[in-house]
């Protein structure tokens, strides 16, 4: 068979044997194609806005409707201007909600007990009024006076605004400062001087008389600096000074028919001039292991300087030091107990350190255990009792 004839054969073969075959051997189909992803949303472009340009309403608005609210003072200052201490001054701060939701007034706060608010307008409708009443009692004030008060509201822009109450307090007898207040330390010289001014501020002739004072404490002085019309009480402290229990009247009588009495308050602290921190050494609870070493501080305040020496405690195998860390004015007490100590409850245990102050020649602190503290007592748990169980 030529070559001819065998390609004729084997085209014929093939033909039979394809025909042959069933149509899903002969196409497949192809599978499924998966289903398009959604289309990203196009990003929002905004505008870029020239340099000094402020953005339109539309870039304020939100879209919560409670920030659409919007709160305008008719003015946020309130000038009462010149009132007596029996006067009783009140305003009205009128507000409007420019919004378009509606507006909350939540709290409204003063920074002073003297100043308190009324029942103010709580919701304002869009395009409403509403009122914050205030009420300012200047007595015990004088001269000029300024008050905050804050509001808080739902305004997004402003969410608490400011706003103020002023003026001048005028008393016919004006007394400034009203106290005489002295804080000294055991060690400070007793010349120190406070100096109240009284002045007659209508044109009634005054007179005032020498001050008086219960207290030996303090003297008080009366200097006239133009007469009828103003002086001067001069208040010091007479040695040995003696911390005051309370507030000592210094009192002087006037011929005012607007305030036949004036009043000065005084008051003296006395601090000790050396000052140990802490004031007593607490021990933890129970015997001490090995490298116990406690320190305390020691200050001066005194106007010499000091000089501490010789540290000692009451107890066996006790060590005390004393190192001068600023001189004159700051020292360190380290106290170095032994391993195994422990206080005895029943005896006074004490740091001692000799001093060269003339009011504290010895300073003492106190060494005490830490109290033993109760352990919490531990719940009682009562178990959930099953269906149907009796619990006895």
């Amino acid at each position: 068979m030529n070559n001819g004839s065998m390609q004729k054969t084997l085209i014929i073969l093939a033909g039979l044997v394809f025909g042959s075959l069933p149509d899903t051997a002969r196409c497949q189909p192809r599978p499924p194609s998966p289903p398009p992803l959604p289309a990203s949303p196009a990003p929002v472009m905004t505008p870029a806005r020239a340099p000094g340009v402020q953005p339109g309403p539309a870039v304020l608005r939100s879209t919560n409707p409670a920030s659409l609210a919007r709160i305008q003072f008719e003015n946020t200052a309130h000038d009462f201007g010149t009132v007596k201490p029996t006067d009783v001054v009140k305003h009205d701060y009128i507000f409007t909600n420019t919004g378009q939701a509606t507006l909350e007034v939540t709290a409204v706060r003063a920074s002073c007990g003297c100043t308190t608010a009324g029942d103010w307008t709580h919701t304002v409708e869009p395009g409403k009024t509403g009122r914050i009443p205030i009420q300012f009692n200047p007595a015990g004030f004088s001269g000029v006076v300024a008050k905050a008060i804050t509001v808080t509201c739902n305004d997004p822009t402003q969410p608490t605004v400011p706003l103020t109450i002023k003026g001048t307090v005028w008393k016919p007898m004006d007394v400034n400062p009203r106290y005489a207040y002295f804080t000294v330390t055991d060690s400070t010289p007793t010349n120190m001087v406070k100096i109240s001014r009284i002045v007659n501020n209508t044109e009634e002739p005054v007179d005032v008389s020498p001050p008086e004072c219960a207290d030996k404490t303090f003297k008080a002085e009366l200097k006239t600096i133009r007469p009828h019309k103003e002086w001067e009480v001069h208040v010091s402290l007479v040695p040995p000074v003696q911390a005051s229990r309370s507030v000592v009247p210094i009192t002087l009588k006037t011929t005012s028919t607007n305030m036949p009495t004036a009043t000065i308050s005084a008051y003296v602290m006395v601090q000790p001039s050396i000052q140990v921190i802490p004031q007593r050494l607490v021990l933890p609870y129970g015997p001490l292991g090995p490298g116990n070493r406690f320190v305390l501080t020691v200050r001066s305040v005194s106007a010499r300087p000091l000089k501490l020496s010789n540290p000692t405690v009451n107890a066996e195998g006790v060590t005390a030091a004393v190192v001068e860390t600023q001189p004159g004015r700051l020292f360190r007490l380290e106290v170095s107990f032994p391993a195994g100590f422990q206080v005895d409850p029943r005896k006074s245990l004490t740091l001692s350190v000799s001093s060269d102050s003339p009011t504290t020649p010895q300073v003492v602190v106190p060494i005490v255990p830490a109290t033993l503290i109760a352990p919490m007592p531990r719940p009682v748990m009562v178990p959930t009792p099953t269906h149907g169980a009796t619990v006895r």
